[in-house]
């Protein structure tokens, strides 16, 4: 079960969307199906074609029909309309949050289920960062931070942990979420595509 929050209006997507049925999050934990989620979730605003999700990906649109129609299923991608191509009604897809996330009762389910699929989630989401980083960076997409210290096109990556109150933690946390969400409306044509992700968790002392 997605749960719906913050939007929805007409046809515009949500902007958050809560995940809690186990099967939804393994089906997108799928390396494909992820792939195709961060690329509709670029441009939230346009509908998508498999054709065109095919040539996004680098991919033919034959490898493409099965995973898109799982997604639809589940809830993660949505019809937006339909037309005819050479006498084939072709169908146009659209993101239907620009956000999604686990809800709390899967990360209070104590099943080897729950975790699995989490740690699948996880693992899809991690390998699919790394593949992206090292092509952009074989590509020449991505600058190095020496030679180019102020261009948007930088790696900014790293890991820090900070011992901090309660309070400034719940501050942290809330100027982190604030910061993101004031750029998820965010679309020029002529500009830059940038992927972020982020982590922000609890550790034992």
């Amino acid at each position: 079960m997605a749960t719906r929050r913050k939007g929805g209006a007409n046809n515009e997507p949500l902007a958050e969307m809560k995940i809690s049925d186990l099967e939804t999050i393994r089906i997108m934990s799928d390396p494909l199906r992820l792939r195709v989620i961060q690329a509709m979730s670029a441009d939230v605003d346009e509908s998508w074609t498999v054709k065109r999700l095919a040539a996004a990906l680098g991919l033919p649109a034959t490898k493409l029909y099965y995973h898109i129609n799982l997604l639809e299923k589940h809830g993660l991608v949505r019809v937006t309309g339909t037309g005819m191509v050479s006498g084939i009604v072709e169908s146009r897809y659209a993101i239907t949050a620009r956000r999604f996330g686990i809800a709390h009762s899967v990360f209070g389910s104590e099943s080897e289920d729950g975790g699995n699929a989490i740690a699948g989630l996880l693992t899809s989401i991690l390998d699919t960062t790394r593949d992206e980083i090292l092509t952009n960076v074989a590509k020449g997409t991505i600058v190095s931070s020496e030679g180019e210290p102020d261009s948007p096109r930088r790696l900014t990556i790293g890991k820090t942990i900070a011992r901090l109150s309660v309070a400034r933690a719940i501050e942290f946390r809330q100027q982190v979420e604030a910061l993101l969400k004031a750029f998820d409306d965010d679309h020029e044509p002529d500009g830059i595509s940038l992927a972020t992700l982020v982590a922000i968790y609890p550790v034992e002392s």
